[in-house]
């Protein structure tokens, strides 16, 4: 009996003592559970939680570490439960001095001195309880005298109980109820527009609809609405108090300054697949009471700030600079700045905030000291615009809100098309989207057009990269390899090598591409076998990256071997200089070139040259030649010898690198005794420069035979010249020849290839001989 007077006493005290002595000033609260059976093993076994909202001022109630017994366990199947709640501890740095802590976020659109408002502290509860069973109507309700009495939508509101309550129907399985994501806690101010999101998170995959609610002061209870207000429009608003039933957001436009107490209700609903129909199988409940205050905030009526305390990747920090409004004209080509400005000679001075970022990134990442509206920002990004130092455009292709629970943002990712990867400062400026809007922070304001924020680049490293060898394989083919440092550029924006060639003349043309970010070597295998016996060839690489060629690397020439006949006994040789190696440690008295030569040649066995070194190693001076005997040969013997050249770098015995010339080929012969007397084998050129400066204008043969015919076609079989009747005497005494024109037009032929049919007799002898073959036409030549 005693047990029972005190319980009803206490509940007197907490529910009927005269709000004049000490009034609670409970602002708000909810109920939510939790079914925790599977994790202990214990059926019907659930967790209740219990939030409280407690205005902090002088007169109010504290409230106590433990509601005991407060929370009430009610159904219609089995009888009433009570349950002590010991309170919760704030979490760390929160603790607001009553046991409470202060919600996040409470004042950050409002003038914190604004009379209309008030403080708040969050205090929250929880105890554990097994159910005696399944039941339709179980229901978890909780009540504390009384309300404030400021409250402007509801009548007489200090006579009314705060009443909290959520319900459970477990006939359908055990069910978590949804619980609340944000805290229900909010200052707003007149004439701006909010988003205020109350979501909730349902684990047990249950529908959930939101609605507008009345406030009760007991079960089934509803307080009235002062006059002009009702649960459609709780709250005097320039566009209505409307909230979206799937996703909890209420948005309004605040009209007045007042106190109002809101209420939004969750209601889950599972499908029961045996009936085909939906079954609601909980509720959750919460209540609010919203100071509308007349002022915003300076800051929030800024509508933007960036952090400039945010640090980014490297640890580069974020700060701001001053501009002159002429200098961002000049090198952005931006006419309006929507930062603030002072007045200065020759335009205006603005301060740009500046966000961190490093080289290579894909994102920028920029954090705002005022939280924006996730709504505003277009997915693709098209509310943001980067121009580089150069003036060109970087575009932004999408955005990472990083939205919160609360549909706010305080950091976005800005999606780059292509990273940034050149030093300098980048200018960002805000615009409107392809949406139409322009961004908002959270209390509304838009932020200004034009805000522009400056991107920092000064980490990029400068590309090391360069041309190392250049060599003639199997007499055909020319290798090239190159080195490029990989802590200067980076894998992320590669793109391409670029292989650039130059036909000996320096102009470099694109020859191909390489995708493989890590080859470090290239095989040109276009060119024919009389091109590499006709020229050297120089050759340079070029990295793309971003999609943007940077400066070449050093080119190397290949190393042309060419031979002239000096008689019977000696043939000289002749080899261009190679300029692949570094000469940096060559004084001005030493060789042109750093390089050593080798002079190998042997002979062809089986189509494989047996090499064997005949001069050197050494260095060339002035005139690359040498004199080389032409080896003994059996009579009525012939053999073929090849020769080659190779350089190396005798200032660097690690360089690994060889860079070898074009082969010649040279056959000797011994003609039987006694000799038969026939013609000699006619010397055809295989190219002539007619460009009409006195060397090697003219293309003839020298030949033995009496009768000589050629005839010359260009490679679709098309005959360019023709002389039926060339003796011998006409070529050896400088006859006409053949100038590169074509008889049919009269013109210049263009360099090329082109091939001849020659038709030889001799009437001493009788020989006959037809030979075919080509020639080429390089009238940039000069031999």
């Amino acid at each position: 009996m005693k047990k029972i007077l005190f319980t009803l006493f206490a509940a007197l005290f907490l529910l009927g003592m005269p709000q004049e002595a000490k009034a609670s000033h409970a602002a708000g609260g909810e109920i939510t559970y939790k079914y925790i059976g599977d994790s202990t093993g214990i059926p019907y076994h659930y967790c209740i939680y219990l939030t409280v909202y407690r205005r902090n001022e002088s007169g109010s109630a504290s409230l106590p570490a433990t509601l005991s017994p407060q929370l009430q366990v009610t159904s219609g199947c089995f009888g009433t439960q009570s349950l002590s709640m010991p309170r919760t501890p704030p979490p760390p740095g929160r603790a607001a001095g009553d046991g409470g802590w202060t919600p996040l976020n409470y004042t950050s659109c409002v003038d914190e001195n604004d009379p209309a408002g008030f403080n708040i502290s969050e205090h929250r509860y929880q105890t554990c309880v097994v159910l005696p069973g399944k039941c339709s109507d179980f229901k978890f309700s909780w009540s504390l005298c009384c309300r404030n009495s400021n409250i402007t939508n509801l009548v007489n509101p200090a006579g009314n109980n705060l009443y909290l309550e959520s319900t459970l129907n477990n006939t359908l399985g055990p069910n978590t109820s949804g619980r609340f994501l944000n805290a229900a806690a909010k200052q707003f101010c007149v004439g701006t527009s909010f988003t205020w999101s109350q979501a909730a998170a349902e684990p047990d995959g249950d529908s959930l609809r939101y609605s507008k609610g009345q406030p009760w002061s007991g079960p089934n209870a509803p307080i009235q609405w002062a006059a002009t207000y009702s649960t459609p429009q709780p709250m005097k608003t320039a566009n209505g108090y409307n909230l979206d039933q799937k996703t909890g957001t209420f948005t309004f436009e605040p009209s007045q300054v007042e106190v109002d107490v809101l209420k939004v209700v969750v209601e889950e609903y599972r499908y029961d697949s045996t009936f085909s129909v939906w079954l609601q199988n909980g509720t959750a409940i919460r209540e609010m009471q919203v100071p509308i205050v007349s002022q915003c905030n300076i800051l929030a009526q800024q509508g933007l700030t960036i952090d400039t305390n945010l640090t980014g990747p490297g640890n580069i920090p974020a700060n701001t600079s001053t501009f002159n409004t002429d200098s961002l004209r000049e090198i952005y080509g931006i006419t309006q700045i929507g930062n603030d400005s002072t007045a200065s000679a020759g335009g205006y001075n603005v301060k740009i905030p500046g966000v961190p970022y490093f080289c290579y990134d894909s994102v920028v990442t920029i954090g705002f000291s005022t939280r924006l509206k996730c709504s505003t920002f277009s997915p693709n990004g098209s509310e943001f615009r980067i121009i580089g130092p150069d003036g060109v455009t970087r575009p932004v292709v999408g955005v990472n809100t990083k939205c919160g629970t609360d549909l706010l943002t305080d950091e976005v990712d800005l999606i780059l098309h292509r990273p940034l990867d050149t030093n300098g400062l980048f200018l960002l400026y805000l615009k409107t989207g392809d949406d139409g809007d322009v961004l908002e922070n959270e209390c509304g304001f838009a932020v200004n057009p034009f805000y522009a924020i400056m991107i920092e680049v000064n980490d990029c490293p400068i590309l090391d990269y360069r041309m190392l060898n250049t060599s003639v394989e199997r007499d055909i083919d020319i290798r090239i390899d190159w080195e490029a440092d990989n802590t200067t550029f980076s894998e992320n924006v590669f793109t391409t090598w670029q292989i650039l060639r130059a036909n000996n003349d320096d102009q470099f043309y694109l020859h191909d591409n390489v995708d493989d970010v890590h080859a470090r070597t290239y095989l040109d295998t276009t060119l024919s076998a009389e091109l590499v016996d006709g020229s050297p060839f120089q050759y340079a690489v070029q990295l793309v990256q971003n999609y943007k060629a940077i400066t070449p690397t050093n080119a190397i020439r290949s190393i042309l071997l060419t031979q002239d006949n000096n008689g019977d006994s000696t043939s000289t040789f002749t080899w261009t200089a190679y300029d692949g190696f570094d000469n940096d440690t060559i004084s001005a008295s030493n060789d042109a070139d750093s390089s050593t030569y080798e002079f190998e040649g042997g002979p062809v066995v089986g189509g494989t040259p047996q090499w064997e070194n005949i001069w050197g190693p050494a260095a060339n001076t002035g005139v690359y030649t040498n004199l080389y005997n032409w080896p003994d040969v059996a009579k009525g013997d012939s053999v073929v010898y090849a020769y080659r050249v190779l350089a190396t770098e005798p200032q660097n015995p690690n360089n690994p690198f060889i860079s070898e010339s074009n082969w010649v080929y040279l056959e000797f012969k011994t003609p039987k005794d006694p000799p038969i007397i026939i013609p000699n084998e006619p010397v055809i050129p295989n190219v002539f420069t007619p460009n009409g400066d006195g060397m090697n204008d003219i293309f003839y043969i020298q030949s033995d035979y009496s009768n000589v015919s050629i005839s010359i076609y260009n490679r679709w079989g098309k005959m360019v010249f023709e002389d039926i009747d060339a003796p011998q005497t006409d070529y050896d005494e400088g006859g006409k020849g053949w100038d590169g024109k074509d008889i049919n037009s009269g013109n210049q032929l263009a360099d090329g290839t082109y091939y001849y049919v020659i038709e030889l007799s001799d009437e001493a002898s009788g020989e006959k001989e037809q030979l075919k073959g080509h020639l080429n036409i390089f009238t940039s030549g000069t031999r």
